[in-house]
């Protein structure tokens, strides 16, 4: 069974190459029993994710995130005003 730190290492690398057989499935079986590295994975899937979005955007523009001008006027009324209130505080 492959230890929590080597299933980090390999979950990593897999974004970078890919897993031979042997690693796939120790990295598979080791994510069946552990939770922990399960969220870590996701996590890191996230980031990554993430990461390549803003690359794009960088790159490419905002793309879909161009506002109407009553859309960014509604946005900065609404920072202005505040984190929202809980109700009853």
């Amino acid at each position: 069974m492959l230890a929590c730190k080597e299933a980090a290492r390999l979950i990593s690398t897999s974004y970078h190459r890919p897993l031979n057989l042997g690693e796939r499935v120790a990295l598979r079986a080791h994510l069946m029993m552990c939770k922990a590295c399960t969220n870590f994975k996701e996590q890191v899937r996230l980031l990554h994710d993430a990461a390549r979005r803003w690359n794009a955007m960088q790159t490419e523009g905002p793309g879909d995130l161009h506002l109407s001008d009553d859309a960014r006027r509604e946005i900065k009324d609404a920072l202005a005003d505040g984190p929202p209130h809980k109700k009853g505080s």
